[in-house]
């Protein structure tokens, strides 16, 4: 389990979603960094998840990046032009 970084519910229904997991007086698991106790969460993502997800994030944005050059200049690459 890794602390370093961890997704946020940034939508307001998607953090709503979240909290109704867990409702208010109910016994809950909660995970925490045993030399930081104050950071702790209640869903953990493995290590491997997050690195899965950021690999894919990163090759996306490249295929973006490169379409938007190829739209942006006009080369199709088949050397008509």
């Amino acid at each position: 389990m890794s602390f370093d970084w961890l997704p946020i519910a940034t939508a307001h229904g998607s953090a709503e979603s979240v909290a109704a997991k867990y409702p208010t007086g109910s016994t809950v698991q909660v995970y925490f960094n045993p030399r930081k106790p104050s950071v702790a969460v209640l869903e953990h993502v493995p290590k491997e998840k997050i690195w899965l997800n950021t690999l894919v994030f990163i090759v996306m944005t490249a295929l973006c990046l490169i379409l938007l050059v190829i739209v942006l200049t006009g080369n199709s690459g088949n050397g008509v032009g």
